[in-house]
């Protein structure tokens, strides 16, 4: 049989890439008719090396947040848990960009957030006739055969 081609192919290892996850990249605040009723949530930054969690950094004075909105972390080395709180002065959705350190590379990651805001109070109704216009349905008991 003839060899009918020949190349050549690269194999790229990728067992050793680096991801960043947040375990809720994602959320969406209560609000009034027109801002962010105060409050917060959580997020936690996860690293990963192929398979095995690496430890992951964030330096709070490089996180990017809109007026309003704040980031603080807690003190775990690994997988720093972030609080992210908005307060009365937010009044639209956007994003936080957190830049996640793991070894030599900095990886931004994006925290989504929206406001769930409350309409205006709609105009009273009149009120009702009492059942003065109910109609009484009597119900017995009947047999058949089909």
């Amino acid at each position: 049989m003839a060899t009918k081609a020949v190349g050549q192919v690269d194999v790229v290892d990728v067992t050793d890439a680096y991801s960043v996850i947040l375990t809720s990249e994602a959320h969406t605040f209560p609000g009034t008719t027109s801002a962010a009723k105060a409050g917060s949530t959580t997020t936690q930054v996860i690293a990963m090396q192929g398979s095995d969690q690496v430890a992951a950094s964030v330096t709070l004075s490089e996180v990017t947040a809109p007026t309003g909105v704040t980031v603080t972390k807690d003190t775990d080395a690994t997988a720093p848990t972030l609080t992210i709180a908005v307060s009365t002065a937010v009044t639209s959705s956007g994003t936080v960009t957190i830049p996640v350190h793991v070894k030599d590379m900095t990886i931004d990651k994006v925290f989504s957030f929206a406001i769930a805001l409350t309409g205006s109070q709609g105009a009273s109704g009149t009120n009702g006739t009492n059942g003065a216009d109910a109609l009484t349905l009597v119900v017995t008991s009947s047999n058949g055969t089909i």
